[in-house]
C-alpha cells in the first residue's frame, strides 16, 4: 500500500479540474494517478481500516473517517474507536460491520460519528453513510470545514468539532479511562 502525489503530469502539463468535477492534464488529457495504491484484488469498500480494534474498544461512539491517516491521527488524539472507509465509495459490507460493532454485549449501543473530509466528496460520503445507517443506530456527521480533514486539523479545532476525547492527557501522554 502506498500514496502517490503528483502535481504535474508526466508530459509536463498541470492537472486541472474539469466541469465534471474530475481532474485531467491540460496538455495531454491524461487522468491523474490514483491517490492510494492497494494490493491487487483488495476491495477497499468491503473492509474498515482499524476494525480489528472495534471489538475490544470501550468508547461510546464509533468514529468513521475517510482515510488511513485520518484514522491514525484520530486514534493518536484519543478519539477511539475509529475506523476508515478507505475512500468515499462506502460499501454495504462496511455499513453492516459498523452496525454490528455498534451493538456490543458489554455496553449500550454506540453512536456512529462520521467525520468526513471538508470537500464535496467527503460531504457526500457522510450523507451516504447516514442514509445507509439511519434508523438502525444513532448516526451523526461532523464537517471539519472547507479543505480540512481530521488529520490536518489542529488539536483545538478537533476538540471544538468533536468535544474532548474519552481519554485524558497526563504529562502529555494519553491515558485511557
Amino acid at each position: 500500500r502506498g500514496r502517490l502525489y503528483e502535481e504535474r503530469c508526466r508530459c509536463g502539463g498541470d492537472f486541472v479540474k474539469l466541469e465534471s468535477g474530475k481532474k485531467a492534464c491540460n496538455r495531454c488529457g491524461r487522468k491523474p494517478p490514483m491517490k492510494y495504491l492497494h494490493s491487487k484484488g483488495f476491495k477497499r469498500n468491503v473492509f474498515l481500516y482499524g476494525e480489528h480494534f472495534l471489538g475490544s474498544s470501550k468508547g461510546s461512539n464509533i468514529y468513521v473517517v475517510e482515510g488511513h491517516l485520518d484514522a491514525l491521527m484520530m486514534w493518536q488524539c484519543g478519539y477511539r474507536p475509529v475506523v476508515a472507509t478507505l475512500g468515499t465509495n462506502v460499501g454495504a459490507s462496511q455499513v453492516e460491520r459498523l452496525i454490528k460493532f455498534s451493538f456490543s454485549q458489554k455496553m449500550a449501543m454506540r453512536s456512529v460519528i462520521v467525520v468526513h473530509d471538508g470537500d464535496e466528496a467527503g460531504r457526500k460520503m457522510g450523507v451516504t453513510i447516514k442514509k445507509m445507517v439511519a434508523g438502525r443506530v444513532p448516526v451523526f456527521t461532523r464537517d471539519p470545514g472547507d479543505g480540512n480533514d481530521p488529520a490536518s486539523m489542529l488539536d483545538h479545532e478537533r476538540r471544538d468539532l468533536l468535544g474532548e476525547p474519552w481519554g485524558k492527557k497526563v504529562d502529555n501522554q494519553l491515558i485511557m479511562v
